[in-house]
């Protein structure tokens, strides 16, 4: 009976989400767009390393086999899972937003906070005890070389909005390994 009304349940909440997103939100399109934007909420704003990357990769492939209902016993390999789903890679995905979100701070008014926090410049100082050793600088920089741009030749290209889209395009299939757009 508990079972029965959980059901019920989630059968509501995605009813509801149909009448708000339309088509777009049927049973399993739905839940995929649930787990991604939950496991991504403001990921554009975190300095990426290999340990969180490892783990929101985890994290994302356990909830897709979940909603697929794949266990470990059928031997499904990981690209055969994104292939059902039609997602892209979790790090594709956050690397898109992450510089969207550089080229949106970038346009801002020199006026505004972020934005003067995107050019400032720290003293060099020693790092303390447990703070994160890359930045989100950093991880942009990272991410603009996928590119082949500099900090300087990037900050040019987002005052066009549709050349900094196709670059933005471009970063997320180079990180697949296809080929340009």
């Amino acid at each position: 009976m508990v079972a029965e009304s959980r059901e019920q349940e989630e059968e509501a909440f995605v009813e509801s989400r149909k009448s708000n997103f339309g088509a777009q939100f049927d049973d399993f399109q739905g839940k995929f767009f649930l787990a991604t934007h939950m496991l991504l909420y403001s990921a554009e704003t975190w300095n990426m390393t290999l340990v969180n990357r490892k783990k929101l990769e985890a994290a994302h492939r356990r909830w897709l086999r979940k909603i697929l209902r794949i266990s470990w016993v059928d031997r499904v390999t990981n690209e055969e899972v994104r292939w059902r789903t039609g997602q892209e890679s979790l790090e594709t995905i956050i690397r898109r937003r992450r510089l969207r979100w550089f080229g949106h701070i970038h346009r801002m008014s020199s006026s505004r906070l972020a934005h003067q926090a995107l050019d400032c410049t720290p003293p060099i100082f020693r790092k303390k005890p447990g703070q994160p050793r890359k930045s989100w600088k950093l991880t942009i920089k990272e991410d603009l070389t996928l590119l082949g741009l500099t900090w300087d030749e990037a900050k040019e290209e987002v005052e066009d909005r549709e050349e900094w889209r196709c670059h933005v395009a471009r970063c997320a299939t180079r990180a697949c390994g296809w080929t340009k757009v």
